[in-house]
């Protein structure tokens, strides 16, 4: 069990680094994220969404070697990154700023989507300073 963010960085750099597909990844935040998990040797990148806002934010932040994909709206985005995973050019699918139910109608598209039969929960994971332990939330 992992008592610290630290543990999971400590665990990660020894799995990684792991091909993620980013879903509507024009967002300097998100993207400042995903930059510092590539520096960590975590990740390589591939940012699906508005290729123009996506470029002006790696180039404001310093992100290099990211595949950027162009789609023209978020169920665009969606539908790349699920299919990009789906033919395994990526190992993982994270979520960038797209509206949840955009994203979920997506994964679980019966034609197109991710659906397997197995349960889909989406976790997150919270630490404090004033807290022992991580938290962990999930649907």
């Amino acid at each position: 069990m992992y008592k610290s963010f630290k543990d999971i960085v400590t665990e990660a750099a020894k799995r990684g680094p792991y091909k993620i597909c980013v879903a509507a990844a024009g967002d300097l935040e998100l993207l400042k994220a995903i930059k510092m998990a590539v520096d960590l040797n975590f990740i390589e990148p591939i940012l699906v969404g508005d290729k123009n806002v996506i470029h002006q934010y790696i180039q404001q932040i310093g992100l290099s070697g990211a595949e950027i994909v162009s789609a023209l709206s978020d169920e665009e985005a969606v539908a790349k990154a699920v299919e990009i995973v789906k033919i395994g050019k990526a190992d993982i699918l994270m979520k960038g700023l797209v509206n949840t139910s955009i994203y979920m109608r997506g994964i679980l598209n019966r034609e197109n989507g991710l659906r397997t039969g197995r349960l889909i929960s989406m976790l997150a994971v919270y630490e404090f300073e004033a807290y022992h332990k991580l938290i962990y939330c999930t649907d």
